[in-house]
């Protein structure tokens, strides 16, 4: 076989962000000699979208296809996802690339449906073009994970990796790539590390509204990018540096963001009492934890009467003991349970 591929992009409203990175993946593709088509809503965008269609439509193979679909799950999306599926049966797709929630549901649904679609029965070969078709994409990631090869995440952020980033000739693709990476990494800190997972989430947000807003160039995003995604890697070491497990890190995160208990306090007793915490939590967080209600009221008094017995917050700021508690609630709903 040759390396030439099939490629549908569904997804539903063809304006904004999800439309400009389709397009960006169709001329990538269309220029390694793929045939590629589009299947999107019919009932929105406007005059504008239109030009933007005409201007692509003479070079996609599969064509532009458009019909009625709606944005919220109704009685009529049985319809909707019934016409989408004749049409993508019809186009006879190698890849049936879904994008936001609407396209990724059809793409899913429909993979189940048609028997050569997706990656089913796919050789390694055909793998390897489909690699080739998407080289830079994170979609290309997915549909790697999909097929039981290298799954995404952070550490693919190497010096090599952001050798090919910078020499890229296609840099949207490289932002939604690395916004998408940074993403992922943020949200598993995020569900073990309240303060840490919140702050990665707000350098992450004010590093793309500055590009939005054109006060930063594609280069400077991708630097600025880069940088937080290291600084991201390097997080998963900065709890050996400091003799914290990860669960006594996320506590001493906590109780930092106090500022009077670190000038009162001290760091050897910061670190205590996130020593302490975390044995309370596995001590007690063990019963039945998400539907006994009984027991989280246990674990929070716990919790409050050993922050009094250390003097925690110096200053007596209410949100300081919520944070706290807060943390101590992640860590415990994610501890084994054991019958009562």
């Amino acid at each position: 076989m040759t390396g030439r591929l099939r490629i549908v992009h569904c997804f539903r409203s063809p304006v904004g962000g999800i439309f400009r990175h389709v397009r960006d993946l169709t001329d990538a593709q269309v220029a390694q000699g793929h045939a590629v088509g589009i299947v999107c809503d019919s009932t929105t965008g406007g005059a504008f979208e239109e030009r933007l269609f005409e201007d692509i439509r003479p070079r996609l193979a599969l064509g532009v296809h458009r019909t009625p679909m709606q944005r919220h799950i109704g009685p009529g999306d049985a319809a909707s996802a019934w016409r989408t599926y004749r049409i993508i049966k019809e186009l006879k797709p190698d890849v049936l690339h879904g994008h936001g929630a609407k396209g990724g549901t059809y793409a899913r649904l429909f993979g189940s449906l048609l028997p050569d679609l997706y990656l089913k029965n796919l050789t390694q070969k055909r793998q390897l073009a489909i690699r080739r078709a998407l080289p830079d994409a994170f979609d290309l990631l997915v549909i790697c994970a999909e097929a039981g090869l290298a799954k995404p995440d952070i550490s693919l952020i190497d010096d090599d990796f952001v050798d090919r980033v910078k020499n890229s000739d296609r840099p949207n693709l490289q932002i939604e790539l690395l916004k998408r990476l940074l993403a992922d990494g943020i949200s598993q800190v995020g569900r073990r590390n309240l303060v840490t997972g919140r702050e990665f989430s707000e350098l992450l947000s004010a590093t793309l509204l500055r590009y939005q807003n054109r006060t930063l160039d594609a280069a400077q995003v991708i630097a600025e990018l880069v940088a937080l995604a290291r600084h991201l890697k390097a997080e998963a070491d900065r709890g050996s540096s400091l003799g914290l497990s990860s669960d006594e890190l996320a506590f001493y995160d906590a109780i930092r963001t106090n500022a009077s208990a670190v000038t009162e306090l001290g760091d050897d007793t910061l670190r205590q009492i996130a020593h302490e915490l975390v044995e309370i939590v596995r001590r007690d967080a063990k019963t039945d934890w998400n539907v006994k209600e009984q027991v989280r009221a246990k674990l929070r008094a716990t919790i409050k009467r050993l922050l009094l017995r250390h003097g925690y917050p110096p200053d007596q700021e209410p949100g300081a003991t919520q944070l706290v508690l807060a943390q101590a609630e992640l860590i415990a709903g994610d501890q084994p349970t054991q019958p009562l």
